[in-house]
């Protein structure tokens, strides 16, 4: 499905008695798609269905929008590319189906500039892979627009399919060697090293994961990297971090990035296994932001990662 870019088209697929075809619209370069004319308050006829299954593998991030949903038709739209994760301890939502994004306290007040969910929300502003400190990560992230602030608040996207394939020789055949140490608290504690707490770090020790991932539909390789990644196996931290900030930083150079400006009611569903995500500042002093998160568990055969011991303090080589 791919398609030539700034040209919109029809996908035969998108196309039901009774309802307009759905255009898709291409946002960048290299992924991401705006899809056009469905409604996702009903569940989608099967062509339909599978026609979004397939842009999805292809494309990395459908943008859907003016999509006002209630939390069950959001759900169910959810349910459709597979089995919901359930919202982890700590978060807002834990233990259902639904988490928040927000700065708003649940008596609707904004959270002081210091407090655990203004905190929480500046550590989504670093790059990341939504669950990759579990041992199966996330295989994608739906997002629903329920409160915007007038100005920022926006989410940036990379495609680490394209910058792996533009990655210089050398750097790409020493990625697809090397694999990594994912863990929640690495990237929590880099933002305040209280933010996690102690049943959190019990629930979620850290994972091994390889830096490059294949995708099981297209055959293509991403780098597979993010905030959550602390160290690398077989060298220093120091050492480790220095590979870890080489390739981040070349996979989040502008060339790869698609900036999503949200509107009300926007609804975005994205690949996780190659993209890396983050949220962009506003003034949370002024203004709430609410935007409702459902993670979509990787059910692949490939994805399951062995789980380590915690570990507060590394001071040599990772065997």
């Amino acid at each position: 499905m791919a398609i030539p870019s700034g040209e919109t088209a029809q996908a035969p697929g998108l196309r039901a008695a009774g309802h307009p075809p759905a255009l898709l619209e291409p946002v960048h370069e290299h992924f991401g798609v705006r899809v056009h004319g469905l409604d996702l308050r009903n569940p989608l006829p099967p062509a339909r269905l599978a026609e979004l299954h397939e842009a999805f593998d292809t494309h990395s991030l459908l943008i859907f929008p003016d999509q006002p949903l209630s939390r069950a038709e959001f759900v169910r739209f959810a349910e459709q590319f597979g089995p919901i994760d359930t919202v982890k301890v700590g978060s807002v939502g834990a233990g259902s189906k639904v988490s928040r994004s927000t700065n708003l306290r649940e008596d609707g007040e904004i959270d002081s500039v210091s407090g655990r969910l203004s905190l929480t929300v500046l550590a989504n502003q670093q790059w990341h892979t939504d669950s990759s400190f579990k041992s199966r990560p996330a295989l994608a992230t739906a997002l629903l627009a329920e409160l915007l602030p007038p100005v920022g608040g926006e989410t940036e996207f990379a495609s680490t399919r394209a910058a792996f394939e533009a990655l210089p020789d050398d750097l790409r055949m020493r990625a697809c060697a090397l694999s990594g140490f994912h863990s929640y608290a690495y990237s929590r504690d880099r933002i305040a090293p209280g933010l996690m707490s102690e049943a959190e770090r019990c629930a979620l020790p850290r994972v091994e994961h390889p830096l490059v991932r294949q995708h099981p539909v297209t055959g293509t390789r991403s780098l597979f990297i993010g905030a959550h990644l602390g160290l690398i196996r077989g060298l220093s931290p120091a050492a480790g971090r220095s590979i870890i900030e080489q390739l981040t930083g070349f996979a989040t150079d502008d060339r790869f990035v698609y900036r999503h400006a949200w509107q009300q009611h926007d609804l975005l569903l994205w690949d996780n296994r190659c993209t890396l995500h983050r949220g962009r500042p506003w003034d949370m002093a002024r203004y709430g932001r609410v935007l409702s998160h459902i993670s979509i568990a990787d059910t692949g055969p490939d994805c399951d990662a062995p789980r380590w011991p915690r570990a507060e303090t590394t001071t040599g080589d990772i065997q």
